[in-house]
């Protein structure tokens, strides 16, 4: 498994590179409007608790390489949770009809969101054990960059609220963190692949780093609009100051 650990580490660090990424290090711009791509990651956000929850965990394990699966399911079933609690805490929770949601998280926009979890449950279903711990490594790598950037955002919105951001904020990247403790990495590059098994894990990999990044751009363009729209509405004649 070393050379695919060295693979993802590639992809990352090209993932790090994207103009999602580029846009959250904007000093420009408020945390907030940094930030509120993340509404429209909701379908996403929800589908990774039923992608943990039902496909990657099984309830027979006799396998190590299962146990080791379910351990990881176990622990990001529900952070879905502290997703919606941050949405509560922002103020993102606005009065809306069960249509207008719905249309909302199903829009041409989003596609990309929603393909990213149906990408992973083609993956997970596809993949053997040992190759589903390779696609979990690269959603790990991928969810760094990602928690990294907004618990740079959600430190100074902590200090606002007077409360912590228990998805955006640091203690998800903590939480992140616990998964590399006790030599995790260094076990996991140690698992034995034979020829078609390390190459298959690549191409899933690959395909992980590449519904990822199609997320992101979309994301980006998605939160361009966005902040375009409300500036140019903050300048029209008669307007109001514009307010995060």
């Amino acid at each position: 498994m070393k050379s695919v650990m060295a693979h993802i580490v590639r992809h990352q660090a090209m993932f790090k590179k994207l103009p999602l990424f580029a846009m959250m290090r904007d000093d420009s711009l408020l945390p907030r409007e940094r930030l509120s791509f993340m509404r429209q990651t909701a379908f996403f956000i929800m589908a990774f608790g039923d992608i943990n929850r039902h496909l990657l965990y099984r309830h027979e394990a006799a396998d190590p390489h299962q146990q080791r699966l379910n351990a990881h399911a176990e622990e990001d079933a529900n952070h879905w949770q502290w997703y919606l609690e941050d949405l509560e805490k922002l103020g993102w929770n606005a009065e809306t009809t069960v249509i207008d949601a719905l249309h909302a998280l199903w829009s041409d926009e989003t596609a990309c969101t929603r393909l990213l979890a149906y990408e992973l449950c083609a993956l997970v279903d596809q993949a053997e054990t040992v190759e589903r711990i390779a696609i979990v490594e690269a959603v790990e790598e991928t969810g760094n960059v990602v928690f990294e950037s907004t618990a740079a955002l959600a430190a100074p919105l902590e200090r606002e609220l007077g409360q912590p951001l228990r998805f955006f904020g640091p203690s998800h990247v903590a939480f992140e963190d616990g998964h590399l403790q006790n030599g995790e990495h260094a076990e996991i590059a140690a698992i034995a692949l034979d020829d078609s098994q390390r190459a298959r894990s690549v191409q899933f990999v690959d395909r992980v780093f590449a519904a990822f990044t199609a997320w992101a751009d979309e994301a980006f363009a998605l939160a361009s609009a966005e902040l375009g729209g409300r500036r140019a509405a903050a300048t029209a004649p008669n307007a109001l100051p514009l307010t995060p």
